[in-house]
C-alpha cells in the first residue's frame, strides 16, 4: 500500500526515457488478475493502472497476484472491489523516488521525480451507482488534487461521450466534458487508429484475452516530459479498442 509524503523532484532522475503502461478494469476477478500478471511480464510493462482490482480482505486489503519485481500502491478499503490500484516495477519505484498521493479507495495516485519536475500517474474508478452530483464532486476533487503540469489520469468513468469514442453522450459524459475544460485537461483517447502526441503514444499491442469484460489498454509514456507539456486524461471504454499514448 505504501504511503510516503510527496517529495520534491531531484536534480537528475534515473528513470528510463519511456514507461510502458497498461490500463485495465479487472472487475474484481481472480482469473483476470492472474492473466494480467502474465501479460505484464510478457509485454515488459512498467506500470499497471487498475480499476476494480482483485484483492484479499484484511485490515489493509492486499492486491493479489502481483508479478515478481513489482509493488502495489493504493488506499483500498473494505469497498476494495470498487477501488483502484497501481502496480509499478520496483526499479522504477527506486529510480523515480516514488511517493504516493492517494485520495480514496477509488483514486490511487503515485508521483515520480523526473528531470522536469514531478510526474503524477493516477488510476480512478467512478462507479455507475454514483449520483450525478456525487460524480461531479468526485471528479472535481480528483482533478483539483491530481492535475498538474505533468500528470496522467487513467479513469473508468462510466461516462459516455464521442470525445472518448462512444457513439452517444449521457449526463455523466456532458458533466465530465465540462470539468475537463474547466481544469484544462487533454483527453488522450483517439479514434480507432494509433496516434502520437508530445507525451503519449497509444496502441492496442495484442489480442490477449483479459478474462474481464474490458480489454487491455496499452500505452507508452515519456518519463521526462517537457516543462510546457499538458495534463492528460485517459478514459477507458471497454467496448472499443484503444491505442497507445505519448503526451505530457
Amino acid at each position: 500500500m505504501n504511503s510516503n509524503p510527496l517529495s520534491p523532484p531531484s536534480c537528475k532522475s534515473a528513470l528510463p526515457n519511456t514507461l510502458r503502461c497498461i490500463q485495465i478494469n479487472l472487475r474484481h476477478c481472480k482469473a483476470a488478475s492472474l492473466a494480467l500478471a502474465q501479460v505484464i511480464l510478457d509485454h515488459d510493462i512498467d506500470v499497471a493502472l487498475i480499476q476494480e482490482p482483485f484483492a484479499y480482505s484484511a485490515s489493509t486489503p492486499v492486491v493479489a497476484n502481483i508479478p515478481p519485481g513489482f509493488s502495489s500502491f493504493h488506499q483500498l478499503s473494505t469497498d476494495h472491489a470498487y477501488g483502484s490500484a497501481i502496480l509499478v516495477r520496483d526499479h522504477i519505484v527506486k529510480s523515480g523516488k516514488l511517493s504516493t498521493c492517494h485520495l480514496s479507495n477509488s483514486s490511487a495516485c503515485v508521483a515520480l521525480n523526473t528531470n522536469n519536475g514531478t510526474f503524477r500517474l493516477a488510476s480512478v474508478y467512478l462507479r455507475p451507482s454514483l449520483s450525478l452530483p456525487d460524480f461531479s464532486s468526485s471528479v472535481s476533487t480528483i482533478l483539483s488534487s491530481v492535475a498538474s503540469p505533468h500528470s496522467l489520469i487513467c479513469v473508468d468513468s462510466n461516462a459516455k461521450s464521442p470525445v472518448w469514442n462512444t457513439a452517444s453522450t449521457n449526463q455523466r459524459g456532458s458533466e465530465l466534458e465540462r470539468l475537463l475544460v474547466e481544469f484544462k485537461m487533454n483527453v488522450a483517447n483517439e479514434p480507432l487508429t494509433s496516434f502520437q502526441t508530445e507525451l503519449l503514444s497509444s496502441t492496442l499491442l495484442s489480442q490477449a484475452t483479459s478474462l474481464s469484460d474490458h480489454p487491455y489498454l496499452y500505452f507508452d509514456v515519456k518519463s521526462h516530459p517537457s516543462p510546457t507539456s499538458l495534463t492528460s486524461v485517459h478514459i477507458a471504454q471497454f467496448h472499443l479498442p484503444c491505442k497507445s499514448i505519448e503526451k505530457f
